[in-house]
């Protein structure tokens, strides 16, 4: 079987006491081809600067950070236009998702 990349995508906002599980569940995965690209809109609470550390732990989270709120939809756009995967699987900032 080929292995393709597939992209996880984390749209968040002021999710500081939660985001770092969300994207602890994704780096869990057995499937190993795999990006994490987490975008932040704007967060006025941690979360960016805790997005930003982790990230410096494990070259296959990407993060990002908007120049301004975009809303919802608009930075779940933006992930999508940063992810390089075949496939893609949107993982909301409070959920955490099985390995």
């Amino acid at each position: 079987m080929d292995n393709h990349l597939v992209s996880i995508l984390i749209p968040v906002y002021n999710r500081e006491t939660l985001i770092l599980e969300t994207i602890e569940s994704a780096l869990n995965q057995t499937y190993e081809d795999i990006e994490i690209i987490v975008v932040d809109n704007q967060s006025t609470d941690n979360t960016w600067k805790l997005i930003k550390n982790i990230a410096k732990k494990n070259k296959k989270i990407k993060v990002f950070q908007n120049d301004t709120n975009l809303g919802p939809v608009r930075n779940w756009k933006r992930c999508i236009d940063e992810a390089s995967g075949k496939y893609a699987k949107i993982l909301w900032s409070d959920d955490l998702i099985s390995p």
